[in-house]
């Protein structure tokens, strides 16, 4: 079956999907439907969960396992055209546009195990939500402005009436940002791995971020009229 899919929109969608270093995903599952491309999976490290969604107009192909993610991103990366045809063919499939193509080996999607299931992952989604707040591309940059900085390994995320104030310490160094909100939250206290910020810039548009006093999960939430991506972040704690 084949599907054609906008290359910009795509790679964006597999670079929300694939993250970075050491929770970088090398292998997932891709479940082609009607409306939608996506994927659910979890990070190498089990510190995130990660569920993308493409909209558009496809064929119902269905679910089909990719075993190197970036091979298959720079075989999408090579193609000349912005208008790019998949074709599952037997156990392989084919990326062409205009006189490019490759072929790449599927994988069986018993043998691909980074995928969670979907009703737990739906489970995280919902005790996660709640207590939110916005944070724009602007405050987003601010952010790593300040991070870039002092370069921590942590940060620390207290959120009280209509201000949330991120603290990075390093060496007994310490930057404070502070971001006004238009909607009250509860006051909360959480310590994220740097890679939060990494994950929000790697959105760098308008998030949603909800955090709960005594809830081990902070949800990242973006969507727009194309991609939607919830990313579940584990924190360190207090």
């Amino acid at each position: 079956m084949k599907l054609v899919v906008n290359k910009d929109s795509f790679k964006r969608f597999l670079d929300l999907l694939t993250l970075f270093g050491e929770n970088q995903i090398k292998e997932g599952l891709l479940n082609i439907q009607k409306d939608k491309i996506s994927s659910l999976v979890k990070s190498p490290t089990n510190t995130i969960g990660i569920g993308v969604s493409l909209k558009g107009k496809f064929e119902d192909i269905g679910e089909i396992g990719i075993d190197d993610l970036a091979l298959f991103e720079n075989s999408l990366n090579i193609q000349s055209k912005d208008d790019v045809s998949f074709e599952v063919k037997d156990n392989k499939i084919i990326i062409s546009s205009g006189k490019i193509k490759s072929s790449l080996v599927l994988r069986k999607s018993d043998y691909i195990k980074n995928k969670p299931k979907e009703e737990d992952f739906k489970k995280h989604v919902d005790t996660a939500s709640g207590n939110e707040f916005l944070l724009t591309k602007e405050n987003i940059s601010t952010l790593m402005e300040a991070f870039n900085l002092i370069k921590s390994d942590t940060v620390v995320i207290t959120g009280n009436s209509k201000s949330v104030k991120f603290t990075f310490n390093r060496l007994d160094n310490e930057i404070e940002t502070s971001i006004d909100l238009k909607k009250e939250i509860k006051e909360f206290r959480t310590t994220v791995s740097s890679t939060f910020l990494f994950l929000l810039n790697l959105i760098k548009e308008d998030l949603i971020v909800s955090i709960k006093k005594d809830v081990p999960a902070i949800l990242i939430n973006h969507k727009n009229s194309e991609i939607e991506v919830n990313y579940i972040v584990a924190p360190y704690g207090k």
